[in-house]
């Protein structure tokens, strides 16, 4: 695969809100995306994992049981651990939020075909957190054959995002 990256946008995320919606970001110019979610932030002292769906070309949340992903975790204190899930109603636990007051969560995520309505969507991702030190490497699917323009982060438990940055590039 070439590693020729064509830059498309980049969004903030608003501090002080609980969901991060960023649309029009995958179309027929590319079949392969990075996205990179960089100073991933909550405001309370604690780290979570927000919950990743994708938008459709209406930009409406493609809710549904057809998520699957699993995860190896790379645990700084203690080895590893699996996580998956063949039936979610999103990516559960593809990254994590840092907190504000002790650090940050990055993931660089690659998405395949989205845009492609005769295919499935899949998706690679690996990330670390600079307050546990911990690392992840996962892997994704959206079980249906339709176009995905965009995606969407929710903030499942209700805490507050502080800070991050989204950044999509396609693949040439």
């Amino acid at each position: 695969m070439s590693t020729n990256l064509q830059f498309i946008k980049s969004q903030d995320i608003v501090s002080g809100s609980l969901t991060f919606e960023m649309t029009d970001c995958f179309n027929s110019d590319y079949d392969v995306y990075k996205v990179i979610f960089s100073g991933m932030q909550l405001t309370i002292t604690n780290e979570h994992y927000p919950l990743f769906r994708f938008l459709d070309t209406s930009d409406n949340e493609i809710l549904s049981s057809n998520y699957g992903w699993a995860a190896l975790i790379l645990l700084a204190t203690s080895g590893f651990q699996t996580d998956n899930e063949t039936a979610d109603d999103g990516f559960a636990s593809l990254f994590i939020f840092g907190s504000t007051s002790t650090g940050e969560g990055n993931c660089e995520m690659t998405v395949y075909k989205p845009f492609d309505s005769s295919s499935y969507t899949f998706i690679n991702s690996m990330d670390s957190s600079s307050v546990t030190l911990d690392g992840r490497k996962n892997v994704g699917v959206l079980k249906l054959a339709q176009s995905v323009t965009g995606l969407k982060l929710i903030n499942s438990s209700g805490y507050i995002m502080g800070t991050g940055t989204v950044s999509v590039y396609g693949v040439k």
